[in-house]
């Protein structure tokens, strides 16, 4: 994963391996209780380049490393299998 735009302002880019589920990841964020969306929500032609986009204008200090470990929680339970890091 790559972040990237964290000095623009209020949204974070998180870039995604190649055939990551956004869909599936953004699900999975709404039922855990976060609000992310997917790139290609914003793009006017769909990317191969699976990517978030994460709001974190509205969020205290002490709120962030709870949301961020939830939001990997998320993300490792929507990778593919062969995305996983297996600790080998």
């Amino acid at each position: 994963m790559q972040v990237a735009g964290t000095a623009a302002g209020l949204h974070i880019l998180l870039r995604l391996p190649e055939g990551a589920d956004t869909r599936g990841a953004v699900r999975a964020a709404t039922t855990a209780g976060l609000r992310l969306a997917d790139l290609d929500d914003y793009r006017t032609i769909p990317s191969a380049e699976p990517a978030l986009v994460l709001g974190y204008g509205n969020i205290s200090d002490p709120e962030i490393p709870p949301a961020v470990a939830l939001l990997g929680e998320v993300l490792r339970a929507a990778a593919p299998p062969s995305q996983l890091d297996t600790g080998r």
